[in-house]
């Protein structure tokens, strides 16, 4: 009975060492971080271009009606979107619990269709040659030249709006919601997209038709429009389709001017300052970190509310005590216990700094620390603060390496256009490439095929990998004519 005995006390003191430390651990973990004022560099700039001379708002509404006044229109959406966000989270899914439930009981059905300007609302074009993305865009466009005019016809309507942003010298700047939420309304960014594509159109057909003049002039009128929307990008998510807005224009740019010596000439001055990406990619950054704080207070919000079993599947039929462990967190995180959103938060600045101030630094630095991850285990303090904060890291380094490419992708352009320009022969262009300025880091990524009739760029997002990067869309190659 002895072993019994001793078993038992050694039972019990195990037991009682595991008590010890859960109330060590609850003692640690009462109370959270005394509150500190967002640093100065993660707060966000005011709006600094008057709504009249704003295409922000024109283009939230390129679709409207013929014969609506776009801008009055995309000013009234953007005040209703303004008006959502003041809206809880409760009070935003009552607003759209009812067009959500038509959806899923007929989802074939547009919930908006009956409306009267629904169906009156201007339409870009959906198939090929116009909607297409990648290194080989121009040159299929050039080949369906008939057609391409045909759907360019068809979108007049509101193409004529994308001309008016630079014909009346408008300005472009992205609205950001004050304060940002977690279910803040998302803008409507498709409309660049589609103006961009109709400026390249421009240039494609003036180029068909023989007419390098108007080539030129709707190449600059493309260039105009891309700089203007990536330098008035704030979210990441604005920015990465200005980034595609100006891979549109570049793609277009390379395939006509390795065409026309001519036409390389007159542009070769629009690309002859590099591209500088690095503050708009930190401009991005710091409005992700707004979103990061507005998360923590949605974390904030959520630890004050009654537990409920939101999941309808198994995890709400599998009973009381499959659900104890996220109870326990919950009646914990009502009691500050473990979950301290102000100490979250302050971490979390921290490492938005480090992340801005390495894409200061440079690219290679900027997606090195973009990958990194934070999720290195249980945290003594803070402990589901810290891992919900883990959680969201290292994802960032396949958008920082979307700027990275940008500017590569501007630089072998600028160099295809020289060597059109200079009429560099494709047995000779592998040697001139060797003789041009280029920046180190990024002659490292540039060559020319063995024929010399493909400039190619190894990209940043290449070496990454993953699903994010598409060679068919992504990559950086610039083909000269057999």
């Amino acid at each position: 009975m002895r072993w019994l005995k001793w078993g038992l006390w050694g039972l019990g003191g195990l037991l009682g060492l595991a008590l010890l430390v859960v109330a060590a651990w609850v003692l640690s973990n009462i109370g959270d971080a005394d509150p500190v004022p967002v640093p100065e560099r993660l707060r966000l700039e005011a709006s600094k271009l008057a709504p009249e001379r704003n295409a922000f708002f024109l283009l939230q509404q390129l679709m409207a009606p013929a014969g609506v006044d776009a801008v009055a229109a995309g000013r009234a959406s953007w005040q209703e979107m303004q008006a959502q966000n003041r809206l809880t989270r409760e009070e935003m899914q009552a607003l759209f619990a009812p067009r959500v439930e038509q959806v899923q009981a007929h989802p074939a059905e547009d919930p908006a269709a009956g409306e009267p300007a629904a169906s009156m609302r201007l339409r870009a074009p959906d198939a090929a040659p116009w909607l297409c993305l990648g290194p080989d865009c121009a040159a299929q466009q050039l080949a369906d030249v008939a057609r391409l005019g045909e759907q360019r016809v068809a979108a007049a309507a509101w193409g004529q709006r994308c001309d008016l942003i630079v014909d009346q010298d408008l300005g472009y700047e992205e609205q950001v919601h004050d304060p940002i939420k977690v279910h803040s309304p998302v803008p409507v960014f498709a409309p660049l997209l589609d103006c961009a594509r109709w400026f390249a159109a421009d240039a494609l057909l003036a180029f068909s038709g023989g007419d390098v003049i108007a080539t030129e002039k709707a190449l600059r009128r493309g260039a105009v429009f891309s700089v203007r929307v990536t330098e008035g990008s704030r979210t990441l998510i604005g920015h990465l389709i200005a980034l595609r807005v100006q891979q549109v224009h570049l793609a277009t740019t390379a395939a006509l001017a390795v065409r026309d010596q001519k036409l390389a000439r007159m542009i070769a001055p629009l690309l002859a300052e590099p591209l500088h990406l690095r503050h708009a990619a930190q401009r991005a950054l710091i409005v992700e970190s707004a979103f990061s704080r507005a998360a923590v207070v949605d974390m904030r919000a959520a630890c004050k509310h009654p537990f409920v079993e939101v999941d309808h599947g198994s995890l709400a039929d599998a009973g009381w005590f499959r659900t104890l462990p996220m109870r326990v967190q919950h009646l914990l995180c009502r009691h500050g216990i473990g979950t301290h959103p102000e100490r979250t938060r302050q971490v979390a600045d921290a490492r938005w700094l480090e992340l801005i101030d390495a894409t200061g630094a440079g690219w290679e630095e900027g997606v090195a620390a973009g990958a990194k991850t934070h999720d290195t285990g249980l945290h003594w303090r803070n402990t589901v603060g810290m891992r919900v904060f883990g959680g969201g890291s290292g994802m960032f380094s396949g958008y920082i390496a979307r700027f990275a490419d940008a500017e590569l992708h501007h630089q072998a352009v600028a160099l295809a256009v020289q060597a059109a320009a200079q009429g560099v022969g494709a047995p000779d262009r592998a040697a001139w490439l060797a003789q041009q300025p280029v920046p180190p880091a990024q002659r490292a990524r540039l060559s020319f095929e063995a024929d010399g009739h493909a400039l190619l760029a190894r990209s940043h997002g290449q070496d990454i990998g993953g699903g994010n990067w598409k060679p068919e869309r992504d990559a950086i190659r610039i083909l000269w004519p057999s």
